[in-house]
């Protein structure tokens, strides 16, 4: 009767490095995969974002909100005027646990920003993983634009994705996207798209496109110059 043959140990050796060689291999695939289907979600955060402003100007006369006002900022200012109060009853355990895990946090927190930096998801102010362009802002908005009708046609970003800082998140406003880096609050992210190098921007009127650094730099010279912002 013939002897079941079986692996030698040099075999086996064998088989297991080409299974790790394989593994090692695919480990990049799936981290691009990974961070391209969350700047996917995040593109879809960013169009309800957009929704939401539509529903903000129609109940505010066109005017677009301050970044922060009375400790809330233009995220929290959208998202109760598009879906009412975080805390219809004042309640804090209501309001913190809406922006913890609540709709809220599925839509103003970028997912690939939060598996980088996480969130401060208890903060009242309403932050977030989305800086609003503070020269579109009213109330810090040296241009003179506060108006919907004063921008039309416009294509320096308006919302944009990133910027973290690790457990607090954007500051609430954002300038421009010429400085491809993460220093705290003011900073962009350039970590989307398939090689992570670019910056995710949304415009005025709701398109959403990947910004590289050096097209961020293109714009930079418009930005702090009304007769020349485009």
């Amino acid at each position: 009767m013939k002897k079941n043959e079986a692996f030698t140990l040099v075999e086996l050796l064998v088989v297991i490095s080409i299974i790790g060689l394989l593994a090692g291999l695919s480990v990049p695939a799936i981290s691009a995969a990974r961070a391209s289907a969350q700047t996917a979600a995040s593109t879809s955060n960013l169009k309800q974002i957009y929704i939401m402003m539509q529903a903000y100007l129609a109940e505010n006369n066109n005017n677009y909100p301050p970044s922060v006002t009375n400790q809330i900022s233009w995220r929290r200012l959208i998202w109760e005027s598009a879906n009412g109060p975080l805390s219809p009853s004042g309640d804090w355990s209501t309001l913190t646990n809406n922006l913890a895990k609540g709709p809220y946090a599925k839509v103003m927190w970028c997912p690939l920003m939060i598996s980088k930096y996480g969130m401060d998801s208890y903060h009242p102010i309403g932050r977030g993983s989305y800086s609003i362009n503070q020269y579109f802002n009213q109330s810090r908005n040296s241009l003179g634009f506060g108006q919907s009708a004063d921008l039309a046609g416009k294509n320096e970003p308006f919302i944009v994705a990133g910027g973290a800082e690790r457990l607090i998140g954007t500051s609430e406003e954002f300038v421009s996207i010429a400085s491809p880096n993460n220093r705290g609050r003011d900073g962009t992210a350039y970590e989307y798209g398939g090689s992570r190098n670019k910056a995710l921007v949304m415009f005025l009127n709701g398109s959403v496109d990947l910004w590289s650094g050096s097209k961020g730099n293109q714009i930079e010279g418009d930005v702090g110059n009304r007769d020349n912002f485009k």
